[in-house]
Protein backbone atom coordinates (compact mmCIF):
# COMPACT_ATOMS: atom_id res chain seq x y z
CA UNK A 1 0.00 0.00 0.00
CA UNK A 2 1.28 3.66 -0.59
CA UNK A 3 2.49 5.57 2.00
CA UNK A 4 0.21 8.72 3.24
CA UNK A 5 2.09 11.53 4.98
CA UNK A 6 0.06 14.03 7.08
CA UNK A 7 2.02 17.47 7.65
CA UNK A 8 0.82 19.11 11.58
CA UNK A 9 2.44 21.73 13.33
CA UNK A 10 5.80 21.01 11.09
CA UNK A 11 6.02 17.38 12.41
CA UNK A 12 5.58 14.47 10.19
CA UNK A 13 3.38 11.66 10.40
CA UNK A 14 3.15 8.30 8.48
CA UNK A 15 1.04 5.86 8.71
CA UNK A 16 2.07 2.44 6.44
CA UNK A 17 0.29 -0.90 6.78
CA UNK A 18 -1.18 -1.04 10.14
CA UNK A 19 1.41 1.09 11.52
CA UNK A 20 1.45 4.40 12.71
CA UNK A 21 4.01 6.43 13.94
CA UNK A 22 3.06 9.23 15.99
CA UNK A 23 4.59 12.88 16.15
CA UNK A 24 6.13 14.20 19.19
CA UNK A 25 4.03 15.04 22.08
CA UNK A 26 4.79 19.05 23.01
CA UNK A 27 4.80 22.36 21.29
CA UNK A 28 5.84 21.75 18.03
CA UNK A 29 8.39 25.08 18.29
CA UNK A 30 10.39 23.01 21.10
CA UNK A 31 11.20 19.79 18.26
CA UNK A 32 12.20 22.50 16.10
CA UNK A 33 14.51 24.16 17.88
CA UNK A 34 17.42 21.68 18.49
CA UNK A 35 17.57 20.84 15.02
CA UNK A 36 17.94 24.95 14.05
CA UNK A 37 20.14 25.15 16.85
CA UNK A 38 22.41 21.80 15.61
CA UNK A 39 22.45 23.65 11.90
CA UNK A 40 23.23 26.98 13.08
CA UNK A 41 26.42 25.15 15.29
CA UNK A 42 27.11 23.00 11.98
CA UNK A 43 27.83 26.13 10.08
CA UNK A 44 29.89 27.80 12.91
CA UNK A 45 31.79 25.13 12.83
CA UNK A 46 31.80 24.98 9.35
CA UNK A 47 32.86 28.20 9.01
CA UNK A 48 35.68 27.88 11.95
CA UNK A 49 37.31 25.41 10.00
CA UNK A 50 37.16 27.24 6.63
CA UNK A 51 38.88 30.11 8.38
CA UNK A 52 41.79 27.98 10.05
CA UNK A 53 42.50 26.59 6.47
CA UNK A 54 42.65 30.12 5.39
CA UNK A 55 44.86 31.49 7.71
CA UNK A 56 47.30 27.96 7.00
CA UNK A 57 46.96 28.66 3.52
CA UNK A 58 47.93 32.47 3.74
CA UNK A 59 51.10 31.36 6.47
CA UNK A 60 52.04 28.88 3.56
CA UNK A 61 51.95 31.31 1.01
CA UNK A 62 53.85 34.24 2.38
CA UNK A 63 56.85 31.38 3.30
CA UNK A 64 56.59 30.37 -0.74
CA UNK A 65 56.48 34.06 -1.64
CA UNK A 66 60.14 34.32 1.01
CA UNK A 67 61.87 31.39 0.05
CA UNK A 68 61.54 32.46 -3.72
CA UNK A 69 62.46 35.70 -3.23
CA UNK A 70 66.05 34.48 -1.67
CA UNK A 71 66.23 31.77 -4.55
CA UNK A 72 65.78 34.65 -7.11
CA UNK A 73 68.11 36.95 -5.11
CA UNK A 74 70.76 34.15 -4.74
CA UNK A 75 70.33 31.90 -7.37
CA UNK A 76 70.59 34.29 -10.17
CA UNK A 77 73.36 36.28 -8.62
CA UNK A 78 76.42 36.23 -11.38
CA UNK A 79 79.02 37.06 -8.52
CA UNK A 80 81.97 33.98 -7.66
CA UNK A 81 81.07 32.34 -10.81
CA UNK A 82 84.35 31.44 -13.28
CA UNK A 83 83.78 32.17 -16.84
CA UNK A 84 83.60 29.17 -19.15
CA UNK A 85 87.01 27.87 -20.67
CA UNK A 86 87.20 28.05 -24.42
CA UNK A 87 87.79 24.67 -26.56
CA UNK A 88 90.94 25.37 -26.27
CA UNK A 89 91.81 25.33 -22.56
CA UNK A 90 89.10 22.85 -21.91
CA UNK A 91 91.79 20.15 -23.99
CA UNK A 92 94.44 21.20 -22.16
CA UNK A 93 92.74 20.60 -19.02
CA UNK A 94 91.53 17.35 -20.35
CA UNK A 95 95.12 16.39 -21.53
CA UNK A 96 96.30 17.24 -18.19
CA UNK A 97 94.13 15.26 -16.19
CA UNK A 98 94.66 12.22 -18.39
CA UNK A 99 98.82 12.59 -18.23
CA UNK A 100 98.37 12.95 -14.33
CA UNK A 101 95.51 9.55 -14.23
CA UNK A 102 98.38 7.43 -15.94
CA UNK A 103 101.42 8.69 -14.42
CA UNK A 104 99.61 7.66 -10.99
CA UNK A 105 98.51 4.22 -12.73
CA UNK A 106 102.25 3.35 -13.75
CA UNK A 107 104.45 5.15 -11.26
CA UNK A 108 102.45 4.54 -7.83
Amino acid sequence: MPEEENKTDGNVQQKTEGEKQEAPAGNSDEGNKPAANSLIDGANAAAKRLEDANRKTEELIKRQEEIYTKTMLGGRAEAGQSKPLSVEEQAKQKIDEEVKALKEKFYT
